[in-house]
């Protein structure tokens, strides 16, 4: 499984398809 360290946090991700690289955070902006 590729995952990047990124501020102390291992973030996963998937090279697919082709075209524009897509980043997509869940949860991100959201509150409770």
């Amino acid at each position: 499984m590729p995952t990047l360290e990124v501020n102390g946090i291992d973030v996963y991700y998937e090279r697919s398809g082709s075209g524009v690289p897509l980043l997509f955070v869940n949860g991100s902006m959201s509150t409770l």
